[in-house]
């Protein structure tokens, strides 16, 4: 809510790629998000160039959510 002031926030799984959220932080209703990214999954004893090796070597993908106002 502020810097001295928190809140428990919700999140539930209406769909593939839509979530509920309360209490909903936004003004317009479906607030929807989409960025670059890569799956991957760090390997157990990974050093730093490991993992930035893998990080180059693993295609990035679009992916994209959206909240929705459920208070």
């Amino acid at each position: 809510m502020n810097a001295t002031k928190d809140v428990t926030i919700t999140l539930r799984p209406l769909e593939p790629g839509v979530y509920a959220v309360s209490p909903y932080p936004f003004k317009e209703d479906g607030a929807e998000f989409a960025f670059s990214g890569r799956y991957v999954t760090p390997p157990a004893r990974a050093s730093e160039r490991d993992f930035a090796a893998m990080l180059q070597a693993t295609p990035r993908s679009w992916q994209r959510f959206t909240l929705l106002d459920q208070t």
